[in-house]
């Protein structure tokens, strides 16, 4: 599902949806963390709070490559709100 949600063209997406999908940046499973990352990516800056941006944050520390990898490409897609974070 979360895969689905981050190639599908959403242009607005609801704070529900972005708080849905943040919860799973605590999984157990790396590949849990990687896509949800990836969903948060495609919503850019649309998805830029706080706690998203805090969320990726600690998401940089995880022990996978691709979940740390995935989380820095979310914050940069983000772009100047998670820049100054």
């Amino acid at each position: 599902v979360l895969s689905l949600i981050a190639q599908l063209s959403i242009s607005s997406p609801s704070a529900q949806l972005i708080q849905s999908l943040v919860v799973h940046l605590d999984d157990a499973e790396w590949h849990v963390k990687q896509a949800t990352c990836e969903a948060l990516q495609a919503f850019g800056e649309k998805a830029a709070s706080d706690d998203v941006i805090n969320k990726l944050i600690l998401a940089l520390d995880d022990g996978n490559a691709s979940v740390r990898g995935s989380a820095c490409d979310a914050l940069g897609r983000m772009g100047k709100k998670a820049a100054i974070e």
